[in-house]
């Protein structure tokens, strides 16, 4: 079926309206000939013919038609797209841009936290291996890429950590299916 489609698309644009006119001209004359008498017994198939032929060639001319308008929408998008591709890149060069100065930014403050760390963590270590909670407070912040503040932040006291220790636990886990139960 493609063959044939392609073989019609092989034909000039004015082939069609050639055989629009020819189907046209055959309606005339089948309404001429009807006059005649020994010819207007062929004037019904004339005229049908005439019909079909006329509607075969606005068929395939109003599809070329519709046919050259879809590829001249075609280019159009094409062109769009290209102009699309083009401000895509230089907006790709200014976010890569951004992206280059941020990661700049992070290993800067990750330097900063490694030195802050090494200086604060080593002096405040003893022989036991603990560390105090300030260090572990700057190790937290620098976890979360926030540049500690001075070493006198590092010497305020922090309040301990409470510890939960197992009879607190059970006793919240009675509560728990006391409240379940009475549910």
């Amino acid at each position: 079926m493609w063959q044939l489609q392609w073989m019609i698309g092989l034909l000039p644009d004015w082939v069609f309206l050639a055989v629009t006119a020819i189907g046209a001209a055959m309606i005339v004359a089948s309404w001429i000939l009807k006059r005649i008498p020994f010819i207007n017994q062929y004037n019904f198939p004339i005229y049908v013919l005439g019909t079909v032929v006329t509607i075969a060639g606005v068929w395939f001319a109003g599809g070329r038609t519709t046919q050259a308008a879809w590829e001249a929408k075609l280019k159009d998008m094409e062109a769009k797209v290209q102009v699309a591709e083009a401000k895509s890149k230089e907006v790709n060069t200014v976010i890569e841009t951004r992206v280059v100065e941020k990661v700049k930014i992070v290993k800067e403050k990750t330097n900063a936290n490694k030195q802050i760390i090494k200086e604060v963590a080593g002096a405040q270590l003893d022989a036991k291996c603990e560390l105090p909670n300030s260090t572990v407070m700057l190790v937290n912040s620098a976890s979360k890429n926030e540049v500690s503040g001075s070493p006198a932040f590092l010497m305020e006291p922090v309040p301990e950590l409470k510890q939960v220790t197992s009879s607190t636990q059970s006793s919240k886990t009675t509560e728990g299916t006391t409240k379940s139960e009475k549910n």
